[in-house]
């Protein structure tokens, strides 16, 4: 599912269980683009870890500009109470590195989003490759007729019916993601591996090729998956490349009080 149709299914469940049940609390109406709008701004606004139940907008403060050479991993805000007994709540914002007077402030959004995830909360990408990476999603498919011994076996090994793996340009793939590919891929002539005779010991075996069609199986599943998600985007790479080109960046400079 892309992120607009989760969009548009979380705004059907809205629309259904809040908005439609309470017309005296919103008596206009609210139509996806409004919802959608929200969201986006909710996702380029909201600090990471004000989330969940914590969600909140701090106006003013999240307009503050990102710089990818702030590599400290120290949160750049906190809130602590002030005031008689702590009742009042106050947003402290801080920057890890030295600002003159006169200088923009900058603070790092997150240092463990990929460039797909920046474009996709805050509108623009680094050049840094480490942020080059796409996050592969593997599952263990509830009709494979081995389905209770492969997730048995996963999860023998610290794994589960779902597992994500980062793949970095440039960098070798995540040690334990083959293994997991061999794992799903297991049948035919390979299947007696899943017996638990070789339970305790399934997992070292899967460290090396099984099987010449395992490994076929293997390139197929990682293909299917690379179509999948190109799938989702509808403009080709030169379209994409000339947007990036032509992209104008607006940024808010906030400026300190001069001496």
């Amino acid at each position: 599912m892309g992120v607009k149709e989760y969009v548009q299914s979380e705004f059907d469940n809205v629309e259904a269980e809040i908005i439609n049940a309470n017309k005296d609390l919103f008596p206009g109406t609210i139509t996806f683009d409004d919802f959608l709008w929200a969201f986006g701004v909710l996702r380029s606004r909201v600090f990471p870890e004000l989330r969940g139940d914590k969600l909140a907008l701090i106006p003013f403060a999240d307009l503050i500009n990102h710089n990818g050479d702030i590599t400290s991993k120290e949160s750049c805000w906190e809130i602590k109470g002030k005031g008689f007994l702590g009742r009042d709540t106050v947003f402290s914002l801080r920057t890890p590195t030295e600002v003159k007077s006169g200088e923009q402030i900058y603070v790092q959004y997150d240092l463990d989003k990929s460039n797909a995830e920046l474009a996709l909360d805050y509108g623009f990408t680094e050049a840094n490759s480490s942020r080059d990476s796409y996050t592969l999603t593997l599952e263990i498919s509830e009709s494979d007729p081995f389905y209770e011994d492969k997730l048995d076996i996963a999860e023998l090994n610290g794994m589960g019916e779902t597992a994500y793996f980062d793949v970095v340009l440039g960098e070798s793939l995540p040690p334990q993601m083959i293994t997991y590919l061999r794992l799903l891929c297991l049948g035919g002539t390979d299947a007696f591996l899943l017996e638990a005779l070789f339970r305790n010991k399934v997992w070292e075996h899967l460290e090396l090729p099984v099987s010449r069609d395992n490994e076929e199986s293997i390139c197929q599943v990682i293909q299917n998956a690379c179509k999948s998600a190109l799938a989702a985007y509808h403009t080709t790479i030169e379209e994409a490349s000339l947007l990036k080109k032509n992209a104008i960046h607006f940024h808010l400079i906030c400026w300190l009080p001069p001496d």
